[in-house]
């Protein structure tokens, strides 16, 4: 790494030119501050959002609640509220499921239940949901002999004359949906939800609605059997495929999913004191509710009131596939597990028990695996459902699932007024602590509200202590979300955390550090017995190893087998490295450095250098290995970005930790004979390609593509941070010149709606970009893209884009190659302010800007120590820095690729510094 300043002027400022310590804002103008621009954030569903967005396999667009272990999807419709549970350790070997649900209806009233076999989109819910934009997928295909099913409780008998399935294809669908209309089918009934009858048939249906009329039946329970599914029986895809089921009788919908709209409908995502409000007509009546979940034990609270005149509810506890019992008078339990005690595979336990506050509940089990409260709201009387989740999940789980019974059942039976009113003022503070650690103010509504969405979801989702939320999000809402929810190594799961660094909440990826540190033990052996030295890492996986002990280490094969390599982009090793790398170079914290970092990077670097091939020109190429998931490229740039990030980290490093002498000429001597990144013109622009040569079945093998993902500028910008601004102009240049072409910006490409949102507005802000034009692209993408719970849902991937907390952060503060910018890409026509954003080095630094004004003032408290540089915002007037301690020398230089006038200053742990310029 060259020096970044050459040094000019040592200036030694005296007490009586010295800068004044600039005021920090006290703690409560800072919270007033905090609360001004969170609770500018007013967006709320006033309609139900559809229900398969909800119920979904990927991103939920529920509103969300979560203390990094329980996670709460809240949904109102149809007169009732259901709460979606999760749990961080609740796994089961082919991926995580959710953990069950908590219903609130009017009481009084049998509800209407679905149930299907399996599930690949959506749930039984959608069959019975009346709305055709809405189906259900089977997981399995149906067939004669083992057909697909889904059941209708209706809650009571009921008279039935007609009966009308929506296929597929319902409403003139394309071809390719029409195909997919269910043939073989029959209308089933039942007295007691296990022996059934046919009712009617239908065969060789290519219709996309049927509609039939029958002879009057009665019966509580129905169920649609298909035993042929598509049109094409050569099709391997014989899923069911099911928008809606209906069922009259006299012309009456006996299950009735649809009533009028609600005027008083209202749920809201309160990020600031961490709640869900809502209000809904319940039984006639408008009920209120306000939901949270505590911090430090897992207990929701659900508030609920009403004004007008008594309202009877019922409260349904479900865990699938469990069990459910009363506990005491006015207290259920329901209990769920995804392997039997005493066994030595994967098994998760849990439990819950729920009871009500403010109210006398009868508690019973109307059916098999239901936990049911029954109580009256009286108007101006709140009540409170509290239920206590308790459970884990391991390998050979010694904990019997009866002992989390027990402890739900006594926590929530102890739970009283007092105890609630510590445990939200408890909440209230660890959400008010967690708003002040950093905040800022971009002026601008859409990104406010992005930002500050996109940071409560991780407070909300990722604690130390707790597995580490998965792919799609810890927010699950069936059994069967995308991909089983796993870890994926090459940038999904990374990428959660790329802006919790620089928005000084390094916290957050505590959880990441164990989950990836269990698999290196298994990745090291992978790669061994394929013949390298060191390790690379698999694609994806799941968290199931950090319960078991590591398997002993094997020795390195004595022939190469690239294809035996735990994945086709060996990339994945140093990607899983790059939160490691951040936690030491945002905090100074070394001692896990020391202790893991450092020597997993020793063995990144040697399974690169194993791994690249000398040719005869003398550059060590990178083949046999994706830029893409399915490639066999020639020199990707991912890979030779993550070689210099690897093998630079280990020079500089060494150095600081004062070990590996040696091996510093042998890393370098490696990168200087390291093959450059592929560069070549498209359209007359020098542009940065994906690779040298791409051979990919599944892609494609074109070196750039329109709107795509700008995977290759992740490699050379981000997140390997081998380039920002203050680095070579020139590959700047060209790194804005393959942006213009690609144009990853446009809405509703990979680019930015798909993969790509959480990378491409970071890279170009680290690149320079024009800033009112990222701010215009950022905007209209994130606009495109919002759900009204402060989320962003892009396709290929799910809570990832809280990722792009970092444009924000980079376009305030940029600390590259030891310099640190402050504005570097913001609008000079913009007001703009950050407070205590974490730069490299530990350092917490605050700034603000008027529009059309220069910097005011630095603020600037280190956390360990040791010079800092900035590039000066104000140009080459000279500089005043006061500490704690009184006045700082400052020496001025120039920065070798910009030219800009730098300052540097010694600064101590711990101590705070002011820093403005003087009036010349």
């Amino acid at each position: 790494m060259r020096p970044r300043n050459a040094l000019l002027v040592l200036a030694v400022l005296s007490t009586s030119l010295a800068a004044q310590p600039a005021q920090a804002d006290s703690p409560a103008r800072e919270w007033s501050d905090v609360r001004r621009i969170l609770s500018g954030i007013t967006d709320a569903y006033t309609a139900p959002p559809a229900l398969n967005t909800v119920l979904t396999t990927g991103y939920t667009s529920g509103l969300l609640l979560g203390n990094g272990d329980l996670h709460v999807t809240s949904d109102a419709r149809d007169r009732e509220q259901t709460f979606y549970l999760a749990k961080s350790d609740f796994w089961r070997s082919n991926g995580q499921p959710h953990l069950g649900e908590i219903t609130v209806a009017e009481g009084g009233k049998p509800p209407v239940a679905a149930a299907v076999k399996d599930i690949l989109e959506c749930t039984a819910t959608c069959v019975i949901d009346g709305d055709p934009e809405t189906r259900w997928v089977s997981r399995t295909n149906a067939s004669a002999t083992d057909p697909q099913w889904v059941t209708i409780d209706l809650g009571r008998a009921r008279t039935i004359d007609r009966w009308v399935v929506r296929h597929n294809g319902f409403r003139s669908r394309a071809d390719n949906y029409q195909k997919l209309n269910t043939q073989d089918f029959a209308l089933q009934k039942s007295d007691d939800g296990s022996t059934w009858t046919d009712v009617d048939t239908v065969t060789g249906n290519t219709a996309e609605l049927t509609d039939r009329t029958v002879p009057a039946f009665t019966a509580r329970h129905v169920r649609l059997a298909t035993t042929k599914a598509v049109r094409d029986p050569a099709d391997p895809n014989q899923k069911t495929y099911i928008r809606d089921l209906q069922l009259f009788g006299g012309g009456e919908n006996v299950i009735d999913p649809a009533p009028a709209s609600d005027p008083t409908y209202r749920q809201q995502q309160d990020i600031l004191n961490a709640e869900v409000r809502g209000t809904q007509t319940i039984g006639g009546q408008v009920v209120k509710t306000r939901t949270w979940t505590a911090d430090g034990e897992n207990l929701l609270v659900t508030e609920l009131s009403t004004d007008k005149a008594p309202v009877p509810l019922r409260i349904d506890v479900t865990l699938p596939g469990g069990t459910a019992g009363v506990a005491a008078d006015g207290q259920i339990w329901a209990a769920r597990a995804t392997g039997a005690d005493g066994s030595a595979e994967w098994a998760s336990k849990a439990a819950l028990s729920a009871k009500v506050i403010g109210a006398r509940a009868v508690a019973g089990t109307p059916s098999p695996g239901v936990g049911r409260l029954e109580f009256t709201l009286i108007p101006g009387r709140a009540v409170r459902l509290v239920s206590s989740v308790h459970g884990n999940g391991s390998y050979a789980n010694p904990t019997p699932g009866n002992d989390f019974k027990a402890r739900a059942i006594e926590r929530a039976a102890r739970v009283d007024d007092r105890a609630l009113r510590r445990a939200e003022q408890d909440h209230r503070e660890w959400w008010r602590r967690f708003w002040l650690k950093s905040y800022v103010d971009t002026g601008d509504t859409t990104l406010n509200k992005y930002y500050y969405g996109a940071l409560y979801v991780m407070g909300a989702a990722s604690r130390e202590g707790f597995f580490m939320p998965g792919t799609y999000s810890p927010w699950r809402t069936t059994d069967s979300p995308n991909l089983g929810n796993r870890y994926f190594m090459n940038y999904n799961t990374e990428s959660q955390y790329y802006g919790v660094y620089s928005a000084n909440r390094p916290e957050l990826a505590r959880p990441f550090y164990p989950t990836v540190r269990a698999e290196v033990p298994y990745a090291r052996n992978r790669t061994h017995e394929a013949g390298y030295r060191g390790m690379t890492f698999w694609r994806s996986f799941s968290p199931f190893n950090q319960t078991r002990p590591a398997p002993a280490e094997a020795p390195v094969a004595p022939d190469k087998r690239h294809d035996r390599l735990p994945s086709d982009q060996q990339s994945n090793g140093t990607f899983s490295a790059i939160p490691f790398l951040w936690d030491y170079e945002y905090t100074g914290d070394e001692k896990m450095f020391r202790e893991f970092t450092y020597p997993y990077l020793k063995e990144l670097g040697a399974f690169w250098m194993d791994f690249a091939e000398k040719g005869e020109d003398g550059k060590y190429d990178v083949l046999h290995t994706g830029v893409n998931e399915g490639g066999d490229d020639v020199n990707p740039v991912y890979d030779l970005g993550y070689i210099r990030r690897t093998l630079t980290a280990l020079i500089t490093y060494s150095e600081k930790l004062g070990v590996d002498a040696g091996m510093r000429p042998v890393w370098q001597g490696f990168l200087d004979d390291l093959t450059p990144y592929p560069t070549g013109q498209m359209d007359g622009l020098d542009v940065i390609f994906l690779a040298e040569k791409i051979e990919n079945p599944i892609k494609g093998n074109a070196l750039l593509n329109k709107n795509d993902q700008p995977i290759n500028l992740e490699g050379v910008v981000h997140p390997s941070d081998n380039l920002a601004i203050g680095g070579d102009p020139e590959l700047l240049r060209k790194v804005r010149n393959t942006l213009q072409w690609v144009d990853p910006f446009k809405p509703g490409t990979r680019g930015s709606s798909g993969n790509g949102f959480p990378k491409t507005f970071t890279i170009a802000a680290r690149a320079g970009w024009e800033p009112n034009d990222l701010i215009g692209k950022f905007t209209t993408v994130i606009n495109d893209l919002w759900r009204e719970n402060l989320t962003v849902r892009q396709f290929g991937g799910g809570q990832e884009t809280s990722g792009s907390i970092e444009t924000v952060n980079s376009m305030f503060l940029q600390s590259f190659e030891n310099t640190l910018r402050v504005f570097p890409v913001w609008p000079a026509d913009r007001d703009g302010s950050f407070t205590r954003l974490r730069a490299k080095g530990a350092f917490l630094v605050s700034a603000s800007r008027e529009a059309g004004q220069p910097v005011r003032q630095i603020e600037l408290t280190s956390e360990k120590g040791g010079p800092v540089t900035f590039a000066s915002p104000w140009g080459t007037r000279r500089i005043l820095v006061r500490g704690d301690r009184g006045p700082v020398r400052v020496s001025y230089g120039s920065d070798a690729d910009t030219g800009e006038t730098t300052f540097t200053f010694e600064t101590q742990p711990g101590q705070s510094y002011s820093i403005m310029p003087t009036s010349r």
